[in-house]
């Protein structure tokens, strides 16, 4: 949301430069991200004195034109040109957006087809300003020219100033012509989540009225009295809760005058034509949208959910699908608006609109909100509705906008206004402990008279005696409801930075150790630290490329979107869908992700509430690990699972794999700690590979940490270094090529008990082996703490092995 600091002037005074006023804003009341300002420097206003062919072009003409003293040539092919005109004349040093494209560039000194052009006359959207070139009610001087050019494909619409500053002198900086020349305030719409009264310029006037002492302007209100309800009828009592209809005769739709334009462009809006920016200013000022229809459209306004199968087009052009959670106001047939959504395009005001009723209503946040997700359509109306505006300002609203119709057409007719629904909001009332609200802030830091200026400053009731408050909120105050939300509203006014800062006092006792939080941290520092891994964080709901595959899922009631209404069952879908994004910009990635899966149908180990026999679903916690580059990927991650277990404590043991959706099962094991599975190994298959479209081999790891949680994990035992020189030998191991290498393992660690390591260094099948053998050579150390070992010895030792393994694993020396 963006907030003009000239406008918020108008209504509160403040006299502070804008840098320090936005550091007190984000202190006290919203978080203001940016300010802006509109890039205009040397944007000057020109007057068009005359215009002449040019020699050497057809489509262009060379505009004489006023800047100050002096009279510079432009060359420019603007088709609605006249003379008397005023324009916006960029000059050197100018930043400007070709045609409205690209990037901004510097205005420098050109010679355009034989003839130097001394400036730039420019289009609104080259220099960013969402003001209407071709608007139907041109200046007087320009309809026969901009009628003309309706029909000439040649050439862009310049922007034409006389409609709006008609006297202004030739050389005046644009932005201050235009009252541009002001600071915008871009706000954080996190910090607005729960303050409906926020996203008006009334509404934050009150705030800033309080934390500067500035003094509130009032604002104009005329009263309106309701007749009996005749054209709008409420059906959805759930979806609407007060609904204001006024059938207004003998408007004109024409531009907004400049003034109205300037504040909804200040605001991020685009004006349109004067009653629907009415309607938008009105918004913008209250926080309460409205909508306008033209009047010939109506019979009558039903506001009910939507029918199955109904549609609406709307004010965008696109069409969409409505469901029966969708409230919609329609006349005795169809649809004509999403209720606090958005428009129908057949409905809204058109260029002979003479009559129109305009709506000014309440709608349920959580309605709206879920609609809006449902359908991807978010406005600036359910960005506010859906944050909860009170029943009252609906009346306001209207009332407003009646008064700022009359400031520019005063001869219009309010023939008929009615309000159907509520008319009222229940007040909440808080109850607050003095003697805990000072200890919570700080003993004595906050007296009560200041405690209870500042709620009164913020429209809130109070009452109550020396130990306790009673604080009533206003209206539009449906935020305040708990005891905590009154020592928020009192820390912030008064200061989070005027709070002097006290550590707490502390049992000095150690904290309670939690084994599953201390595995997940040794996991994730040994992939970050020892194998220099990232990690990744994905939101907990399935991929869509996971929802190929026929599993039992958790569907998750209100969802942020679409995409998102299952829980996922598999953590590797989620990792996957990252390396496939990141292999756009690098073909080497290795990452990794813990986090929760969700398995419907199996209950875990908490209840759904204390006592209760029904239980949440489980809910393990997994690590996948995913690596892609050249090389070995198999062996490659198999190592860094033994060094996990070496590092970490754990003796993991290795098996053939059982299925796996992801992966390829003949190039896949399982792995074992203590007896127990507690993860799979192994390549992804191709047509998981091309789910993905990933186009190079990827490894994936995937442990169940509460397994793994539950396996011992070995004391590491300090054994000093031996003397005396290893003795190394390299032998290799013809055996059957079902024998994996596990087994070789166990057999080689029994064998003898000079033998201190030994290491897999080549695996060989083929020319000079038997059919089904394979060779496996290895590195071994023979080592004593005692003596040096003589070759004899070592001899001795191999020749042993060799008959163990000849009479176990019936395996050879070659």
């Amino acid at each position: 949301m963006y907030l003009s600091d000239n406008e918020l002037k108008s209504i509160v005074a403040h006299t502070l430069p804008p840098e320090k006023f936005a550091r007190l804003l984000t202190e006290k009341v919203v978080e203001v991200e940016a300010l802006h300002r509109w890039e205009l420097d040397h944007v000057v206003v020109g007057a068009v004195k005359a215009i002449k062919p040019h020699p050497n072009a057809d489509r262009l003409r060379l505009v004489e034109t006023l800047v100050g003293e002096r009279t510079l040539t432009i060359v420019c092919g603007g088709k609605n040109l006249y003379p008397g005109q005023r324009v916006a004349v960029a000059l050197e040093g100018a930043m400007v957006r070709w045609h409205g494209q690209g990037e901004k560039v510097k205005l420098e000194p050109a010679t355009i087809r034989g003839v130097k052009s001394e400036g730039m006359i420019c289009a609104a959207s080259e220099l960013d300003l969402p003001i209407n070139d071709r608007h139907p009610e041109p200046s007087k001087g320009s309809r026969e020219i901009l009628r003309a050019a309706q029909n000439d494909d040649d050439g862009p619409f310049i922007l034409d100033l006389t409609r709006f500053i008609p006297t202004t002198k030739p050389g005046t900086r644009l932005d201050v012509a235009l009252g541009l020349d002001d600071v915008r305030y871009e706000i954080d719409n996190k910090s607005l989540a729960r303050r409906a009264d926020l996203w008006g310029y009334w509404g934050m006037s009150r705030e800033v009225a309080l934390i500067t002492g500035a003094r509130q302007k009032s604002q104009a209100f005329p009263s309106v009295r309701y007749a009996k309800p005749t054209i709008a009828k409420i059906q959805d009592k759930t979806g609407c809760w007060r609904y204001i209809a006024a059938r207004i005769g003998n408007v004109r739709v024409v531009e907004s005058p400049w003034e109205v334009q300037q504040k909804l462009i200040q605001a991020g809006l685009r004006p349109i034509n004067l009653i629907v920016d009415l309607t938008n200013l009105v918004m913008i000022q209250l926080a309460q949208p409205m909508h306008a229809f033209d009047a010939r459209s109506i019979d009558r306004i039903i506001v009910r959910r939507a029918k199955a199968g109904e549609r609406l087009i709307a004010l965008n052009g696109k069409e969409y699908g409505l469901s029966p959670a969708d409230c919609v106001i329609a006349n005795s047939k169809i649809p004509m608006a999403l209720a606090g959504i958005i428009g129908g395009e057949h409905f809204g005001i058109q260029q002979d609109t003479t009559s129109i009723i305009v709506e000014s209503a309440t709608f349920d946040p959580v309605m709206v909100r879920k609609t809006s997700q449902r359908l991807l359509l978010r406005t600036d109306s359910s960005a506010r509705f859906e944050k909860g505006q009170p029943v009252e300002m609906a009346d306001v609203a209207l009332r407003r906008f009646l008064f700022l119709l009359r400031q520019y057409q005063p001869n219009i007719v309010l023939a008929h206004a009615e309000s159907s629904g509520e008319s009222k909001t229940v007040n909440n009332t808080v109850r607050v402990d003095l003697a805990w609200l000072d200890q919570l802030i700080g003993p004595g830091v906050i007296p009560v008279s200041t405690t209870k200026a500042i709620l009164k400053g913020l429209g809130m009731k109070v009452g109550g005696n020396t130990k306790t408050l009673i604080v009533t909120a206003p209206y539009w105050r449906n935020d305040v409801d708990i005891p905590e939300d009154i020592a928020e509203e009192v820390s912030r006014i008064f200061g989070f930075n005027s709070i002097p800062d006290r550590l707490p006092d502390l049992p000095a006792t150690l904290p309670y150790r939690d084994g599953a939080r201390d595995l997940t941290e040794s996991i994730r520092s040994f992939l970050v630290d020892r194998c220099a891994m990232d990690e990744t964080e994905s939101y907990p709901f399935e991929v869509p490329q996971a929802m190929a595959d026929d599993r039992l899922r958790i569907e998750v009631i209100s969802p942020i979107s679409q995409d998102s209404k299952w829980l996922r069952t598999d953590l590797g879908y989620n990792v996957l869908e990252g390396v496939a994004k990141n292999l756009r910009f690098s073909q080497r990635v290795e990452m990794f992700e813990i986090g929760k899966v969700f398995h419907a149908g199996l209950p875990g180990p908490y209840p759904i509430k204390t006592g209760s026999k029904q239980f949440l679903p489980d809910q393990p916690i997994h690590c996948v690990v995913a690596i892609s580059h050249q090389g070995d990927l198999f062996r490659s991650l198999k190592g860094r699972v033994e060094l996990m277990g070496q590092v970490l404590g754990w003796e993991f043991g290795f098996k053939p794999a059982s299925m796996h959706p992801l992966l390829d099962p003949a190039q896949s094991i399982d792995i074992h700690c203590a007896g127990q599975p507690v993860g799979i190994l192994g390549l992804v298959s191709a047509p998981a590979l091309r789910r993905f479209d990933i186009k190079q081999p990827v490894a994936l790891l995937d442990l169940n940490l509460g397994a793994l949680a539950q396996c011992p994990r070995q004391e590491k035992n300090y054994t000093p270094m031996s003397a005396y020189p290893s003795v190394l030998r390299d032998i290799a191991v013809v055996m059957d090529h079902t024998v994996p290498y596990e087994q070789l393992a166990t057999v080689l660690n029994d064998s003898s008990a000079l033998l201190q390591s030994y290491e897999l260094f080549d695996e060989y099948t083929g020319k000079g082996l038997p059919e089904g053998k394979k060779s496996l050579a290895l590195h071994l150390r023979f080592s004593s703490s005692g003596r040096t070992l003589t070759n004899e010895e070592v001899d001795s030792e191999i020749r042993m092995m060799t008959t163990i393994l000849q009479s176990e694993l019936r395996g050879d020396l070659r």
